[in-house]
């Protein structure tokens, strides 16, 4: 349900459109194989780094050294690894399922996936390297640090709850 094979179509496709980089993906599953042998179909292994799970700062350092963070669920409760990266000053880009594209396209804090699929994927890969050339990607992760920090903060989020059930 976490889109990784719709992730690694669209990065498969941006390459095949003259893309450059790598994509990084952190955290293990049951899927980890199949997608290893996905990566090896589409020939792109060599391009794709399979962290495997990794916590606290072995984790922040890894999201630290990103420029974007890519998040394609299908379906997604409350998504922590989107609010951590962003947090972390990184643009992201978000699926629907994430429940995420009304604070990223408010506070311009990365680009909303329409559609979550390889072509789109593939499209806002490089929207976001030429913002990343263009040095725009900056002001898109400062974005989106300043949506955790007025949208997510536990404080905030506490208050609102009492002024609710106080109401």
């Amino acid at each position: 349900h976490k889109g990784l094979d719709l992730m690694l179509k669209g990065f498969h496709k941006y390459l095949e459109n003259g893309g450059e980089g790598q994509l990084e993906l952190i955290g293990d599953g049951s899927d980890r194989g199949a997608l290893t042998a996905l990566a090896e179909e589409l020939k792109i292994q060599n391009k794709v780094i399979f962290h495997g799970k990794k916590f606290g700062k072995d984790k922040f350092d890894l999201l630290h050294g990103m420029d974007i963070f890519l998040h394609t669920s299908r379906m997604e409760g409350f998504p922590t690894a989107v609010l951590e990266a962003a947090a972390l000053k990184k643009p992201c880009i978000t699926s629907e399922a994430t429940n995420m594209n009304r604070y990223i396209e408010k506070y311009n804090a990365g680009f909303i996936l329409e559609k979550n699929t390889p072509e789109e994927i593939a499209e806002k890969m490089k929207t976001a390297a030429n913002g990343h050339q263009e040095k725009s990607l900056l002001q898109l992760g400062e974005n989106a640090h300043r949506m955790v920090a007025e949208v997510f903060d536990w404080e905030i989020i506490a208050k609102q709850l009492v002024e609710e059930y106080t109401a």
